[in-house]
């Protein structure tokens, strides 16, 4: 069975996601985490209402799928926490690394909770995808075994379980509305925390904060589409496509340099998800393990 669309979509997550991390290092540093997180969801929120009413899509949800919903947003909440608490022992480079391995404790979920299964392709795409990413990180990768580095698995765990809640999701709700309850749940969640540690935002920080708030509410419809789409084991090798996109844009745009161990490891997790993305366009049947 072919699932280009979805794959295209997934690449298309990768993509706004990776705006999204470039737009914040060009926030001021006395923003804290939570109140930018608020600001996204609220200016999310905003943006989508007006095209789910105009679109005629239904709002009531019954109570019993709220819970589905905050499941997802106390995975969101946690995996954040555990994410600050990498980075101020271990820093944002080797954190960011860490964050790499979300696709396979997902597909690792997805195989036991969703039931999927998985062929021998997508196993090889992301085992190959996987020594990229040690070919990138070289040293850093002691840091694994660190509290830092525990902690960032932690948020890998959490953001992995999110991703499985959001597959489930998709089978019941429409794309759009579960957006809106996304941003609902985030908002009321993280509001008090980031009214406690509000501080002065300024012109620029605003505009910026708004086209993250904009990029996250396409983006999150565009993630629960594609796991409308497709099986989650087949789009997780095409979430390491999110690691060169971002080597190259640093490099253009923030002037990071690429060592040369990157740019092996960049070649060699696009070789990974190009093959799946090619086996899958062209309709090929693999060997599928149950």
């Amino acid at each position: 069975m072919r699932y280009t669309k979805g794959i295209i979509l997934k690449l298309l997550n990768v993509t706004l996601f990776t705006a999204m991390s470039l737009l914040s290092v060009y926030l001021s540093e006395g923003l804290h985490t939570l109140q930018v997180f608020w600001l996204i969801s609220m200016i999310a929120l905003i943006g989508l209402l007006p095209i789910v009413l105009y679109s005629k899509q239904p709002l009531h949800m019954a109570e019993s799928r709220h819970a589905i919903f905050l499941l997802r947003v106390i995975f969101n909440v946690l995996g954040m926490c555990a994410w600050l608490e990498a980075i101020s022992h271990i820093g944002p480079n080797s954190s960011s690394a860490i964050s790499y391995m979300i696709p396979i404790f997902t597909t690792i979920l997805a195989v036991l909770v969703c039931r999927e299964s998985i062929n021998l392709s997508c196993i090889a795409a992301i085992a190959l995808s996987f020594i990229g990413l040690f070919m990138v990180l070289g040293p850093q990768g002691e840091e694994m075994f660190t509290y830092g580095g525990m902690m960032g698995l932690c948020a890998v765990a959490m953001w992995a379980s999110h991703d499985i809640v959001c597959k489930l999701q998709t089978r019941k709700e429409h794309a759009l509305v579960q957006a809106v309850y996304v941003f609902v749940f985030s908002a009321v969640l993280s509001g008090p925390a980031a009214l406690l540690l509000w501080q002065p935002i300024v012109g620029k920080d605003l505009l910026i904060v708004t086209a993250m708030g904009i990029i996250a509410a396409c983006n999150v419809v565009v993630v629960f589409m594609a796991y409308r789409a497709a099986p989650i084991t087949v789009l997780m090798p095409f979430s390491y496509c999110r690691f060169p996109l971002m080597a190259i844009l640093s490099y253009l745009i923030l002037d990071e340099p690429l060592a040369p161990s990157i740019i092996y490891g960049v070649l060699v997790i696009t070789l990974a998800s190009s093959f799946i993305f090619y086996q899958q366009h062209m309709g090929r049947i693999a060997i599928t393990l149950k």
